[in-house]
């Protein structure tokens, strides 16, 4: 009998250590769960001020450009040959690669976010050669002509503004890929 009651009563620890067990590994699971839902809840934040900082910028840039192509056909003799570049934030996206975060993040939205970054990277490389360009033109040929040398900058500008509405484009498919999830979880 009293083999048996040592049996049971150690069973009964044994019992009451696993399920002790259990719970605390729900209640770390639990709280993990948490940390992870907020630490995506403040990179969703960032990066959707990020695209909508961006979407301003670029915005300004693109319509900066278009009215550069118009004066361009209209009156090319009082243009000065600028470009009005946007600078792009990037330091929320660049968070997120780095802190791991985007495979928490719905497939879609992280797709779309890709996708805006990827363009960023372009126009980044636009920027990079159109500023050689403009560097080694204004310091290299003191015989241009100023009006042929606007009608050739004419294709920089037009790519300038194609990649500025392809950005446009994305940053609205981030912003509506955003507000589609949230009212799914709301």
């Amino acid at each position: 009998m009293v083999r048996k009651e040592k049996s049971l009563r150690l069973l009964w620890e044994l019992m009451t250590v696993t399920i002790g067990v259990f719970l605390a590994l729900f209640a770390n699971s639990y709280y993990e769960k948490q940390k992870e839902e907020e630490l995506v809840g403040k990179v969703l934040d960032a990066l959707i001020r990020e695209v909508q900082q961006n979407r301003q910028v670029v915005n300004r840039s693109l319509e900066f450009h278009k009215e550069f192509l118009t004066k361009l056909d209209t009156d090319p003799e009082n243009l000065v040959l600028q470009l009005n570049t946007a600078p792009i934030i990037k330091s929320a996206w660049d968070a997120a690669q780095s802190s791991g975060v985007l495979h928490l993040l719905d497939y879609d939205l992280a797709l779309a976010f890709s996708e805006t970054y990827s363009w960023h990277e372009e126009y980044d490389k636009l920027k990079f050669l159109s500023d050689q360009a403009l560097y080694f033109v204004r310091f290299s040929d003191p015989n241009y002509n100023r009006v042929q040398y606007l009608k050739r900058w004419e294709s920089a500008f037009q790519d300038f503004k194609y990649t500025e509405e392809q950005l446009i484009r994305r940053y609205t498919t981030v912003l509506w890929a955003f507000k589609e999830l949230a009212e799914e979880g709301a």
